[in-house]
């Protein structure tokens, strides 16, 4: 046999693509020997000669190399083979290898046969432990004629031939010619195809979902370079498709989105379902056990055309007859807050967010004003943050509950179990990006629907430079808002402002609108939220301006004269963590001419901080904390003023 010959023929590339192991014949690609989730494997061109190289392991070769690891044969025998493969004449008399044996053109049903028949019950139970899924679901492949076992290896229908793991690790295809064909098992008349790259995938999802697998066809393409096989089954059906989690290679291309691009190409009706992105694939999500029914049947049923994600289309006719004031997926205000909307509360570290936001989801929950912004109904909310421990939850909790009892005018435990129905709270401290919107629609399977999703602080969540607007716009558009469309809620986020300002009077002329700036990072997420709100620090100690900066009017609170208000006046009550309303102190009138600034304090107001005082029976410090928020005095200037006046008696 001349070698060479050989290669010019069947070059490695070419003879992967034979043995069926052509999504391997890449520069850089996942081990065709054994399994793997981060790619090690590749092939490449030397002076005109190719070699394989395995850097999980060390090992690498040429064309005979490769096929003596395959096969598990020594260079000789795996020679031979090649020769065969490459059409090259070989020894009549020399043993050929049984995979390369050409008994009949095509295969009969007796051939199949040896492989379901080698497939025993002690054979399934073995390889349903390795796989993570039930001995019934691998029987029931088994007696539908899709998987046996070749050896102590297993097997699956390919056509007319099977598709053979190797001992190595990797695939192989009897007899010689078989083509890799769709795996097909289910319903053929069923109006909805669940589809997978993997059919290691499709049996461990329909493991998953039980006696519910019979109602619908299943199909595997057996390889991320076949998502368009997925064509002849698509035609009247709707297409589940189960992509894959792969890593993104060199070129930067993801081969399980080139696998979902490619089935979307083909199917008028197809959805995308998620496997959490913590996991590589379906059956490594399943084999886990992180999976139950329940969670793989929201999978499927919150699945999403990939195309069409919070897209919405309207006829001129039915935008001219809506009826605003019967809009049903209003939430908060007159459609300042609405389903799939957003929110972004906005102010300093420290100020005290994470309590106002709670206070907000408690009223809410009960279905009353929160700083008269209005709740349509009682809203259902998940309050997810990440800054504070289980204690500090339950301080802000506890502390803001008297007040919101007092204010419902209600028993404590009917308001306790009202709000036990309406808020879940959550603490992620570990995921963001995608696997963070993972952890939302899991959250959200487990407690059930929600209004309201609050993030608290987005900074902790988004897991990138929020000041780059790629950034930004894939978190907040890409992933955010899917999901806020396909479950119906509306995102409430917490965020910070920047540093400070070293100009005290920078924003000294800056309107209300102004602030819908200030949240820290790119302006797309002013023009992302729908509705901003700022917590802004007053020059007043303790005095807070909660200002609806961007559509405020549309959060319909009204002043004592009927009139839009965009600017509510709160501060930090002095028991307990809640905010209540408060009123910013007057500005005092100027008493005297003459150089330096004009006094706080005259006789009258002196006066009035007296009698304050003889009446006080709380502590000395509440005491001026009191008269400073009443009227913006501080206790040395009130003993400055008395001081002096005392002087002049």
């Amino acid at each position: 046999m001349n070698i060479e010959e050989a290669r010019q023929r069947l070059p490695l590339p070419d003879l992967m693509v034979k043995l069926g192991l052509g999504d391997h014949a890449k520069p850089k690609a996942k081990s065709p020997f054994r399994e793997e989730k981060n790619a090690s494997f590749g092939i490449y061109n030397t002076n005109g000669r190719w070699r394989w190289k395995d850097h999980g392991t060390g090992e690498g070769g040429d064309e005979i190399d490769f096929l003596a690891k395959l096969e598990s044969k020594n260079n000789q025998e795996a020679m031979l083979i090649y020769a065969d493969l490459a059409g090259m004449p070989t020894e009549n008399n020399r043993p050929e290898p049984a995979r390369y044996k050409l008994k009949t053109s095509t295969p009969t049903a007796f051939d199949w046969n040896k492989y379901k028949s080698a497939a025993t019950e002690e054979f399934l139970k073995q390889l349903a432990e390795q796989r993570g899924v039930s001995v019934n679901i691998m029987q029931l492949a088994r007696d539908n004629n899709i998987l046996g076992a070749c050896g102590d290896q297993p097997a699956f229908k390919s056509g007319e031939g099977a598709h053979i793991k190797c001992a190595g690790g990797g695939w192989r295809f009897e007899p010689k010619g078989t083509q890799n064909v769709p795996l097909v098992f289910g319903d053929q008349d069923s109006k909805n195809v669940y589809f997978f790259e993997s059919q290691w995938d499709l049996l461990a999802i329909a493991d998953a979902v039980g006696e519910d697998w019979i109602t619908a066809l299943w199909v595997a393409s057996r390889g991320a370079s076949n998502g368009k096989c997925i064509e002849a089954f698509a035609i009247g059906r709707k297409v589940y498709a189960f992509p894959q989690n792969d890593a993104a290679k060199k070129d930067g291309k993801i081969p399980s989105e080139i696998w979902m691009q490619d089935a979307i190409s083909v199917s008028k009706n197809i959805v995308r379902v998620r496997t959490p992105s913590k996991f590589a694939d379906a059956n490594d999500w399943i084999k886990s056990k992180e999976a139950n029914r329940r969670e793989v049947i929201a999978a499927i049923k919150n699945a999403t055309d990939p195309s069409m994600v919070g897209v919405e289309m309207h006829s001129f006719e039915e935008l001219f007859s809506f009826v605003p004031k019967e809009d049903n997926t209003t939430l908060l205000g007159d459609r300042w807050v609405c389903q799939g909307g957003q929110l972004l509360i906005v102010g300093q570290s420290g100020v005290g967010k994470s309590s106002l936001t709670v206070q907000a989801a408690m009223f809410w929950a009960l279905g009353m004003p929160f700083f008269g912004i209005s709740p349509k109904r009682e809203l259902k909310s998940l309050f997810i943050q990440a800054e504070n421990d289980t204690g500090d939850m339950a301080e802000i909790v506890q502390g803001v509950m008297s007040y919101v009892v007092a204010n419902a005018k209600m028993a404590q435990s009917e308001a306790v179990q009202k709000l036990t129905e309406n808020i879940t709270f959550a603490r992620v401290t570990s995921q963001t990006g995608a696997d963070f919107i993972d952890v939302v629609g899991r959250l959200l399977d487990k407690k059930g629907e929600c209004d309201l999703v609050f993030g608290d602080p987005l900074l902790s969540y988004i897991g990138d430079d929020i000041s780059q607007q790629s950034v930004a716009s894939s978190f907040l558009r890409g992933q955010c808002n899917p999901i806020a469309f396909q479950r119906k809620f509306a995102w409430v986020w917490s965020h910070h402002t920047g540093k400070p300002q070293s100009d005290s009077k920078g924003r000294a002329h800056w309107n209300t609108n102004d602030f819908a700036y200030v949240g820290l990072g790119s302006s797309e997420l002013t023009n992302w939220a729908r509705a901003i709100a700022v917590l802004q620090t007053s020059k007043h100690e303790g005095i807070f301006k909660l200002l609806l900066a961007k559509r405020g009017k549309r959060a319909s609170i009204v002043d004592s004269y009927g009139q839009p208000e965009t600017e509510i006046i709160i501060k930090h009550a002095d028991e307990g963590l809640h905010w209540e309303v408060a009123m910013m102190p007057e500005e005092p009138e100027e008493t005297a001419k003459g150089p330096g600034r004009p006094s706080k304090i005259n006789e009258l107001t002196y006066a009035e901080i007296c009698a304050f005082k003889e009446s006080w029976v709380g502590t000395t410090g509440k005491l001026w904390k009191a008269v400073q928020t009443r009227w913006g005095i501080c206790g040395k200037t009130f003993d400055n003023f008395e001081a002096k006046r005392v002087g002049k008696k």
